[in-house]
């Protein structure tokens, strides 16, 4: 289901948007995931479309595994999220019910099997013609519930080199080998052995190979001690990264929060670091007609323009329009004249911008042809917020609310203007050259929000 720009579903787009920066993806990588474009993922998070069935079932179980949903209210939050889709088919009750029961189970679930292992495995065979310990003490002794560090055997007992669940123990020369505590052991078990084997006192022998046997079980009881506490700081580790992320993925929407410096109030549309191509709202590009490029370099979105004759300006445009809007973004000139961005462009040489230039001069102007011959001045003036001078970061901002539109340069409202003719439109950032120097300039942070 599509809508036009004058209808889109703001509200879902951001039930969206909010579920991709809790999994963490970008919109290029959560694409890759769900077979579909970039710009699929962004038309959703625009509200300007729906994902169909099977791509809206698959981001639900990706938000299910990353914990993007509340705990309590997860099974709600779905529905209400399904229902909001607009889907033609009823929400499958049972494949919700399990999703929800395999993560909950995957969260709880302790998997110990390096314990197991160790206490099932039989305690090495007695000497030959040796009779066995007393079982009755050994279950007496389990049913107490102490420590033993070994399971107590069954009746009948199983061969001595198999564990309870018939899978087979090391043997004596091989555990030797591969355990470091038992080779580190080895001369004293030796001793002990020949010391059954050669002392004629039953009793004596009886007690030596008890004390053979508890000595495994203290060094058996000393390894799943070790374990347990390896499991319980793993355990505690994954608690506080998880929760350091969680952290981040607040701060970060908090950060997204609709700015308190501008009027009225607004939705998240997009957040756009314009630090990569992939994800981004804007392109790499080159205008070799006119000497200008755009590209993603250094973490960073750089426009150039280097061709002076005829008054040449580079304008690179994000592929989404926008009626009423609050637009904010970073920029700094490293070269040249001005920077700052058109809007609400219809495409056919109508649009607004708003340029700021390194010597603190800025203006506003409406075009009404691409060759920009009957350029009319809305505002045009200095302002001490601009920070001049070369490599100066400005950040600059534009509230369109219907006919009016006010324009801010660092947290400070600089000019505001009325004028109907242009209600809607893309938006482009510029690097302009209006005295004649090659210019560049650098974005970074845009972040628009739908009022």
């Amino acid at each position: 289901m599509k809508t036009s720009y004058q209808e889109r579903d703001y509200t879902f787009g951001q039930v969206i948007l909010t579920l991709r920066v809790a999994i963490g993806l970008t919109q290029g990588r959560l694409g890759s995931l769900l077979g579909v474009s970039a710009r699929s993922v962004a038309g959703w998070e625009g509200g300007s479309n729906y994902p169909n069935t099977k791509h809206l079932k698959t981001l639900i179980e990706l938000a299910v595994q990353h914990q993007a949903f509340p705990k309590d209210t997860a099974a709600e939050e779905i529905r209400r999220l399904w229902k909001a889709a607009g889907q033609k088919v009823l929400l499958d009750e049972d494949w919700l019910a399990a999703l929800l029961s395999q993560q909950s189970y995957q969260s709880s679930a302790v998997e110990p099997e390096a314990v197991e292992e160790i206490r099932s495995c039989a305690p090495p065979s007695l000497p030959k013609g040796e009779a066995e310990p007393d079982r009755e003490i050994q279950r007496t002794a389990d049913s107490s519930g102490q420590a033993v560090g070994a399971a107590a055997r069954p009746s009948p007992l199983p061969d001595e080199n198999m564990n309870v669940e018939g899978t087979a123990c090391p043997s004596p020369a091989n555990r030797d080998r591969a355990d470091p505590w038992h080779e580190a052991q080895g001369h004293n078990e030796a001793l002990d052995q020949h010391e059954v084997l050669t002392n004629s006192n039953g009793n004596a022998r009886f007690y030596m190979y008890k004390k053979l046997k508890m000595r495994k079980r203290l060094l058996l009881s000393l390894i799943a001690l070790v374990i347990l506490t390896i499991i319980g700081s793993a355990g505690m580790l994954f608690f506080h990264l998880r929760n350091g992320t969680t952290t981040q993925v607040n701060k970060t929407v908090t950060d997204q929060a609709y700015p308190g410096y501008l009027s009225g109030s607004g939705t998240l549309a997009f957040f756009d670091p314009l630090s990569q191509e992939r994800g981004s709202q804007w392109k790499s590009s080159r205008l070799i007609s006119s000497g200008g490029s755009c590209q993603f370099t250094d973490g960073a979105y750089h426009i150039s323009q280097q061709q002076l004759d005829g008054g040449y300006y580079a304008r690179c445009t994000a592929d989404r329009m926008f009626s009423n809007f609050a637009f904010e973004v970073q920029l700094t000139i490293t070269q040249g004249d001005c920077g700052g961005m058109l809007f609400r462009d219809e495409g056919n040489g109508h649009f607004y911008n708003f340029f700021l230039c390194e010597v603190g001069r800025f203006w506003v102007t409406k075009y009404v042809d691409n060759r920009g011959s009957d350029t009319i001045f809305l505002y045009t003036g200095w302002s001490s917020a601009i920070h001049t001078g070369l490599g100066q970061q400005n950040t600059i901002a534009v509230v369109a609310s219907g006919s009016t539109m006010t324009f801010y340069a660092n947290q400070h409202q600089i000019a505001q203007v009325q004028d109907s003719s242009y209600t809607s439109g893309l938006i482009s950032l510029v690097a302009d050259t209006p005295f004649g120097d090659p210019t560049e300039v650098v974005y970074r942070n845009a972040k628009l929000w739908t009022l």
